[in-house]
């Protein structure tokens, strides 16, 4: 299982890297924010990410 996270504002990475990482890797999950909340929720994300694939994800509750 793979998590990718992607941010449209970010130059250093740029979407399309997200995007051929997705099409790479059967099965993974893309996540791409457009704006600084949509970026607040990445911790939120991984933490049930990790959970969905039977870790525990400690420290990335749902108060952060």
């Amino acid at each position: 299982p793979a998590l990718i996270l992607g941010w449209s504002g970010d130059l250093t990475h740029p979407l399309s890297s997200a995007h051929e990482l997705h099409r790479l890797l059967p099965g993974s999950e893309l996540h791409i924010a457009h704006d600084y909340a949509e970026f607040k929720t990445f911790p939120q994300r991984i933490a049930d990410f990790v959970r969905s694939v039977g870790g525990a994800a400690p420290g990335l509750s749902s108060g952060i």
